[in-house]
Parts: structure tokens; sequence; C-alpha cells
């Protein structure tokens, strides 16, 4: 008996013992644990993928920032306007102004002014006011001629004021303005019309007004002699200088035809000489050439290519540590891409070189004293731009713009070695260009990478959510068996008491 009882006791201990005391487990941290574990390297991978592809947007824009300068450096030099400068020295303050286009050619010029160009202007007779009625309410038809040819005005109805008739007037745009004024004379009439020509010069004379009643049949026998503007303030006249020696008469004050690229604004008659009073004293225009404003753009492209260069390698070197710029398009074909043509930019030939002048040429920027130096920047000899501007500026100017102004993005004809640059650098900055092509790809891609690291946290939390239904199952089971082992080791112990009883 009391081996038995041993027997039986002692199996029911080894299966207390293969049940356990319960899993003791954190099953929600164990469940974590092993998504995260799982999670951990897919998240990683696409971190770094989302990282590189963002640094990358970076970097285009980084290098769209620089192409920008180095586009806006070539486009000072494209227009022949604003390469071909001259500057104005004269002593013609107050009779005179100047003003020049890229066709003015250096030289000195002896400019006099015997009269200017006025604008004729007559004046009616005196009204009681501005709103007094001239012909009773009735219509008043106006004629007169201007330079020789017949105008006429009607004035409705109700208008026949001096205020109606110099608006009729000046919505009929005959060639003469009206306007009307007080002059204050204590006349009982002080208001008047004033007319004026529209234009300068005898051209513009105008006369013969005749204003008639429209509503007498017998218009001969019911003019308006008040209307007759028959006072004259200011008789028309041409303007009448000699440049250079020849007399000429213009009847404007505003002379572009006189002087190649200049336009002259006449404002005052020169004085008379003192020796010969039927003359007058001629002012001296000298135009030097300005290469002040050319030279500081050539050197503003030069810095702009070394810091497009620079910038180019930052962004493609491996072992650049430069904040949000370095190593961003490592092995980036664009970049290689980029290299090669901006270098071409600035070696290469004219597509319209300049004819040599005393000992210069101008057929590219090397003319200019731009040289390339072995690490790829660029190096200027101010004294050789020096002398070729001196030299050649024509050349010079012909090798960069063409000789054009303003040239059509679209035009295929030659725009010079600055305008064909700027043609270039626009089309590979363009919005279809290759730089925002691959920018918009990266950023697509970006897109894409963020979408997936949704979806793998999408993913994730449906494992988590299995693996801690499962581990609480198994939890559960655990303690039902924990439980089933205590009720059998208390059956055995029960069994084991009785046997010993």
């Amino acid at each position: 008996m009391t081996t038995t009882t041993s027997t039986t006791s002692s199996t029911g201990q080894n299966i207390v013992n293969l049940l356990g005391g319960g899993s003791g487990i954190d099953t929600k941290a164990l469940a974590q644990n092993l998504v995260d574990a799982e999670k951990a390297p897919q998240k990683a991978l696409l971190d770094a993928a989302l990282q590189k592809t963002q640094a990358k947007i970076s970097g285009y824009g980084t290098v769209m920032s620089s192409l920008s300068t180095f586009k806006a450096a070539f486009a000072a030099l494209q227009d022949q306007s604003s390469v071909n400068a001259v500057t104005v020295q004269s002593n013609a303050g107050g009779y005179f102004d100047i003003a020049t286009d890229s066709s003015a050619a250096v030289g000195t010029h002896q400019i006099s002014i015997e009269k200017i160009a006025r604008a004729q202007s007559s004046l009616s007779t005196g009204f009681a006011a501005s709103g007094t009625s001239v012909n009773g309410g009735h219509q008043i038809d106006i004629s007169f001629s201007v330079g020789g040819a017949d105008q006429s005005v009607t004035v409705a109805a109700g208008a026949d004021t001096p205020a109606g008739i110099a608006a009729a007037i000046n919505a009929a745009d005959k060639g003469i303005t009206a306007k009307v004024v007080n002059t204050g004379d204590g006349s009982g009439a002080p208001y008047k019309i004033v007319l004026t020509a529209a234009a300068t010069g005898t051209a513009s004379v105008f006369s013969g007004f005749t204003a008639t009643d429209h509503s007498n049949s017998d218009a001969d026998t019911n003019s308006i002699a008040s209307l007759a503007f028959s006072t004259t303030l200011q008789a028309a006249t041409d303007a009448k200088l000699t440049v250079d020696g020849i007399a000429l008469t213009r009847g404007s004050n505003t002379i572009s035809d006189a002087i190649t690229g200049m336009t002259l604004n006449l404002l005052a008659p020169t004085p008379p000489e003192t020796t010969d009073a039927s003359k007058n004293i001629a002012a001296t225009v000298q135009l030097a050439r300005d290469t002040t404003g050319i030279t500081a753009n050539i050197q503003t492209l030069v810095a702009a290519f070394n810091s497009l260069k620079s910038t180019l390698k930052t962004v493609s070197d491996p072992a650049s540590k430069v904040a949000n710029e370095g190593a961003t398009l490592v092995n980036d074909s664009l970049v290689r891409q980029i290299q090669n043509q901006i270098t071409k930019m600035v070696t290469g030939s004219s597509s319209t070189p300049g004819t040599a002048s005393n000992g210069s040429s101008a057929t590219s920027l090397h003319d200019l004293g731009v040289s390339i130096q072995l690490d790829g920047t660029l190096a200027l000899d101010n004294t050789k731009l020096s002398n070729t501007l001196n030299n050649n500026f024509a050349g010079v100017v012909t090798m960069l713009t063409a000789n054009t102004n303003n040239t059509n993005s679209y035009s295929t004809k030659a725009r010079g070695l600055a305008g064909d640059a700027v043609k270039t650098l626009t089309a590979l900055m363009s919005s279809t260009g290759p730089i925002l092509s691959a920018s918009s790809h990266a950023a697509s891609q970006v897109t894409k990478y963020t979408q997936q690291e949704k979806d793998l946290d999408t993913r994730m939390l449906a494992v988590l959510a299995r693996y801690t239904q499962q581990f609480t199952a198994m939890d559960t089971l655990v303690g039902q068996i924990n439980s089933l082992k205590t009720s059998l080791k208390n059956q055995f112990d029960n069994m084991s008491n009785s046997k010993n009883n």
C-alpha cells in the first residue's frame, strides 16, 4: 500500500511539473516586440530611399538656382542695346535733351537751334459763363481746316455752351483741342474758348472757322461771330536748327533723324552769337564708348560660371558635408550633362563671330580674356578684355548679340554667343526640361515611398492584432492548464492523505 501511494503521488507531481506554474509572460509586449522586429528592416529600407530621393529634389533645386544666376549673367550680354552703350557729354543744358540707342556711334557733333516748333493757339470772344447758351439751345455746325484739310464738328442741341462746344471739339478729334478759361477781366464776359493745334509746326495750322445755326435753313445769315476764333494767341512755327553745319527744319521738337542713334528734344533756341546775331551759338555733343557696363557683365559671367561649377561639384561629391547640398546628386548623369553643356557655352565659338579689327578678333569669350583652368573654372584677363573692347568693340557686340534685341526665344535665327546660351539654358530649365522632369519624377517617388510606409504601418497593425489575439488565446489556455494542474495536484494530495490515513 505504501509503495502504491508513493508511486501515485510521484506521477501526479510529474504532471503538475510538466504543466508549469503559469505563463508569466506580458503577451502585449511580446506581440509588439515581434512586430517591431519584423517592421524595422522594411522601414529602414523605405526611410533610406525616401531620404535619398528627398535629397535629390533638394539637389535639383540648388542646381536650378545656380543655373538661374548663370543665365541672368548671359542675359545681360544678349541684347545689342544693353551692350553697345555710349556716354553723352554736352553743354546743351536748357536748350535740348539727348537720348541715344544702340546704333549711336562715337563722335562729336555741333548743334545750334534758331527756333523751336510751336503749336498754333487761337481764342474766341468772351461769354458770361461756361454754361451760357451761345445759340439759344440749337445745334451748331462748325467748319474749319487743319493743315489744309477741311474738317467739321457738330455741337448737339442743348450743348451750345462754351463748355459743351469745347467738349464736342475734343470728342471729334479733328487735330485741335479746346478748353474754357476764365480770364477774370471784369468785362462781364470773362469766359473764352482756347483752341490749340494737337501738333506743333506749320503743317498743323488751323483756319477758316465758321459756326452756323443748324436750325436756320439760311446758314449764311445766321453765322455765330463769337465762334470765329479770329484772335491768334500763338502762331504755328517749325523748328529750325543746324546740325554739324546742315540746316534742318522740322515740325516737331522731337528729332530722331538728324544724327543716327540720337534723339534730340528741343527746349529753347541757343543764344545768338555775339559777333553775328543772325547765327546761334552751337552746343557741343560728344559721344564716347562706354565699356564699363560690358566689362562688369563679363566679370559677373565668369563669377557665375565658377559658382555653378562649385555647386555641381558639391552636389555630386560623395564626401561633401555641405548642409542641404552636399552629396545630393552623386553619380547623377544629369550633373555630367549640365557640366558638358555649360563648358561648351563658355569655350565654344559664337554663331555670329565678329570681324577682326585692329589686330583683335572676336569669335569667342577667349578673345575677351576668358580662359578655362585645369580645375574647370574660368579665369579673366582684364587687360586682354580691355584691349579687345577698345580695338574691336563692334566685333564684340556682333559676337555676343548678333546685333539683335529682344529676340524671340522660339526663333531659329542665330542669336550670338550670349543669346544662344540663354536659349539653351532656358530649354534646360523649362518645365519640360531634364532638370524639372527629374525633380518631378523624384517627387513622385517620394509620394510612392510615403504611401509604402503608410501601407507598412497598416500591415503591421494587422500583424499586431493577430499576434495579440493568438497570444491572448495561448495565455487563456495556459491559465486553464494551470487551473487543471492545481485541481489535479489537490486531488493527488487528497488521495495521498487518504491512503496514509
